[in-house]
C-alpha cells in the first residue's frame, strides 16, 4: 500500500520549490564534475581516460537502482526519505571532497549515485502529494526550468571555484543551499514516520533490473563503432544477450506483474517512449554541434560551448509557459507539439553549410530548445496523470530511467550516423537528420497517448507467494 497521501486539498508550492532546487543542483553537481576532471587527473596521477570514472561512478549506481529504489519508495513515507537523500546525496559530497586518494574519490561519486536514484524516484510521488492537479503542469515547467539553469551555470561555476580554491571546492559549493532544502522539506512536506527498509525482495528486483539497464547502457555507449574499423561486436552482442537473459528472468518473477500491467497501459506506455525519443533530439545535438564547430568551422571550443548553450537557455525560458499551456490545454497536446517544434529546428540545422558562423548554428538550436522546453514539462505531467495510485514512484523512476536512456541513445544515434557518413558536413547534415527522426517519432508518440476519462484504476497486487505456490 502506498505511503503517500492522496490528492492534496492545496498545492504546497514551498515544498514544489525545495524540489526544484534539488533539480536545480543535480544538474549543477554534474557539469561541475565535468570541467573538475583534468584538475582531479592532475592532482592524483590519474590518465585522462580512467577520469571518466568520476563520471561512471556516479551514473552507473543511478541507472541500476532507480527502479528498484521507486518500486521500494512507492510504500515509503515520503518526507524522511527526501530529508536523508538530501542530507546523504550533500554529505556524499563532503566526502568526495576530502577524499585523499581516486578510489575513494570514486566510491563517493557511487554513493552519490545511489542517492541521486532515491531522489529522482521522488518526484513523481511528491508532485502527487503535493500538487493540485490543475497546477502539476506548472510545477513541471518550474523542474524544467530549474534543471536546464543548473547545467549550464556548472561549467562557469566550476571553472571559477577551481582556479580560486581548487577542484574540491566544486562539491562543496551546493552545501549550504542542499541543508536549507532538507530543513524547508521537513517542514513543508508531509508523510512522516520512520523509514523502513526494502523487503525481502527487493535485491533480487536490483539485480534482474539493474543488469538489464546497465548492460543496455554499455551496448549504446558501444553502437557508435558499428561505423568504425574497430567494431566492437563481441561487446555489444554479450551486452545485449545479458540484458536479454536478466529481462527474461525478471519478467518471470511474480513481482514484475504490477509494473508490466502499469507501464502496458494505453494511457501511459505512449508518453514513456516519447520520453527517450524526445531527450535523444537534445543528447544527439550535444554531440554534433561541438564537432561540426570545432572539426568543421574551424571554431575554438569556447565559442562551440557559448553557442551549445542556446538549447538550454531556450529550453528553460520556455518551460515556464509550457507548464501553463499544460494546465489550461492539454499536456498531451503540447507535449506532442513541443516535440514537432523540436524537429523543425533540426531540420533548420540541415541549411548549416562549413563556413557557418554561431548565429546560423545558434537560431537552429534554441528552435530546438524551445520544442525540448515545451515537450519536457508537459508530457511528465501527462504521465503521471494517467499513473495509478500506489506507483508513482516505480512510474517516477521508469520516467528518469528513460530520460538517463535517451542521453545516451542520442550521442551513440549522432556517432553512428557521423562515422557512416565520414564525418565532415555530410556526417553533420546526415546526424541531423537522425535527431530530426527522432523528435518526430517523439511527437507521434506523444500525441498517441490516451487521456483517462476518469480515475485511474490502481495496478493490480503481486500474487503472494502461497498464490504463486498454488499456481504452480
Amino acid at each position: 500500500m502506498s505511503a503517500h497521501h492522496g490528492t492534496p486539498e492545496r498545492t504546497r508550492w514551498a515544498a514544489v520549490v525545495a524540489l526544484a532546487m534539488i533539480i536545480f543542483l543535480a544538474g549543477l553537481d554534474m557539469t561541475i564534475a565535468a570541467i573538475a576532471l583534468p584538475a582531479i587527473g592532475d592532482e592524483f596521477g590519474v590518465p585522462a581516460g580512467s577520469t571518466q570514472w568520476v563520471q561512471l561512478g556516479y551514473l552507473l549506481p543511478l541507472v541500476a537502482l532507480v527502479i528498484p529504489v521507486g518500486r521500494w519508495l512507492d510504500s515509503a513515507a515520503l518526507r524522511p526519505v527526501l530529508v536523508t537523500g538530501a542530507l546523504g546525496f550533500r554529505v556524499a559530497s563532503a566526502l568526495i571532497a576530502a577524499a585523499p586518494g581516486f578510489a575513494l574519490l570514486t566510491a563517493g561519486r557511487a554513493v552519490q549515485g545511489a542517492f541521486a536514484a532515491a531522489m529522482t524516484a521522488l518526484i513523481f510521488p511528491a508532485v502527487s502529494t503535493l500538487v493540485e492537479p490543475q497546477h502539476r503542469g506548472r510545477a513541471f515547467g518550474l523542474f524544467a526550468t530549474l534543471g536546464p539553469i543548473g547545467t549550464v551555470a556548472g561549467p562557469a561555476v566550476g571553472g571559477a571555484l577551481i582556479e580560486a580554491w581548487g577542484w574540491r571546492a566544486t562539491f562543496l559549493v551546493h552545501l549550504p543551499v542542499a541543508l536549507a532544502v532538507a530543513w524547508l522539506a521537513h517542514r513543508t512536506v508531509p508523510g512522516g514516520g520512520r523509514l523502513r527498509l526494502p523487503g525481502r525482495g527487493w535485491l533480487a528486483d536490483a539485480l534482474g533490473l539493474g543488469t538489464v539497464l546497465v548492460a543496455a547502457f554499455v551496448a549504446l555507449d558501444r553502437v557508435e563503432t558499428v561505423a568504425t574499423a574497430d567494431v566492437d561486436w563481441f561487446g555489444i552482442g554479450a551486452a545485449l544477450a545479458l540484458a536479454a537473459v536478466a529481462g527474461g528472468w525478471w519478467v518471470r518473477r511474480a513481482d514484475s506483474r504490477p509494473v508490466l500491467d502499469v507501464l502496458g497501459r494505453p494511457a501511459l506506455w505512449p508518453s514513456l517512449v516519447a520520453l527517450p525519443l524526445g531527450t535523444a533530439t537534445s543528447g544527439g545535438l550535444f554531440f554534433l554541434i561541438p564537432y561540426l564547430l570545432v572539426t568543421v568551422v574551424g571554431s575554438d571550443s569556447v565559442l562551440a560551448g557559448t553557442t551549445l548553450a542556446a538549447l538550454p537557455l531556450a529550453m528553460a525560458l520556455c518551460s515556464p509557459l509550457a507548464g501553463w499551456l499544460a494546465d489550461h490545454i492539454s499536456p498531451r497536446r503540447v507535449a506532442a507539439a513541443g516535440a514537432l517544434v523540436a524537429a523543425l529546428g533540426a531540420l533548420g540545422l540541415q541549411t548549416v553549410d562549413a563556413q557557418a558562423g554561431a548565429v546560423a548554428v545558434a537560431w537552429p538550436l534554441a528552435v530546438v530548445g524551445i520544442g525540448a522546453g515545451l515537450f519536457t514539462g508537459p508530457n511528465s505531467s501527462a504521465i503521471l496523470s494517467a499513473t495509478p495510485d500506489g506507483m508513482a514512484a516505480t512510474v517516477g523512476a521508469v520516467t528518469q530511467m528513460g530520460r538517463t536512456l535517451g542521453f545516451a541513445l542520442g550521442p551513440a544515434v549522432a556517432a553512428l550516423t557521423w562515422h557512416l557518413a565520414g564525418g565532415g558536413i555530410g556526417g553533420f547534415h546526415l546526424g541531423a537528420g537522425a535527431v530530426l527522426a527522432l523528435a518526430a517519432l517523439a511527437a507521434v508518440f506523444a500525441a498517441a497517448a490516451r487521456t483517462p476519462s476518469g480515475p485511474v484504476e490502481a495496478a493490480s497486487p503481486a500474487p503472494t507467494e502461497q498464490h504463486v505456490h498454488e499456481s504452480a
